[in-house]
């Protein structure tokens, strides 16, 4: 006796086994389309995506906001959006301050947050978390960083924050 038999025998004498079936297969196959269509349409990376990663990432209430600017015009190849941010009064916060608000402030965002070394050029210190998707591992990875530049590059000469989110397709 084949297995197709058996099946049909065991559905037609017993048709709990066949309610058992269509409740648990079911739900299973409706999951894994559900999953199919979510892989197959891909993270919607755009500006507003990247604005949203940066703003869960909370400074001192001192900091402004001074500048902000995007690149690239295409999220699906590449985009950034940078923030400059100063602290009031200006001169009030030193370079190490800031590299420590810094710190703390991606760490509460991100928990897998830690330090970039090497430094880039003119950077007092700079840390990163690269976000990726679990249901999207191979649409690339959005980077958020926050950076600290030396003296000299900042407003009157003062150290800025610079917090990015970028995405690299």
């Amino acid at each position: 006796m084949g297995l197709r038999r058996a099946l049909e025998d065991a559905f037609y004498d017993h048709p709990a086994f066949l309610k058992i079936w269509i409740g648990v297969g079911a739900p299973l196959v409706a999951l894994f389309v559900t999953l199919g269509i979510l892989a197959s349409m891909g993270e919607q990376q755009d500006f507003r995506t990247l604005r949203g990663d940066l703003g869960s990432i909370h400074l001192p209430h001192q900091y402004r906001l001074t500048s902000e600017r995007t690149t690239g015009s295409n999220c699906h190849s590449s985009c950034s959006v940078i923030q400059t941010w100063t602290w009031l009064p200006i001169g009030g916060r030193s370079a190490s301050d800031q590299c420590r608000d810094a710190s703390r402030a991606l760490s509460s965002a991100y928990s897998d947050a830690e330090a970039n070394s090497p430094l880039p050029p003119r950077a007092v210190c700079d840390y990163f978390v690269v976000a990726s998707s679990f249901f999207h591992p191979g649409q690339g990875k959005g980077d958020i960083e926050a950076i600290v530049t030396r003296r000299g590059l900042g407003l009157a000469g003062h150290p800025v924050l610079h917090i990015s989110a970028s995405y690299l397709g």
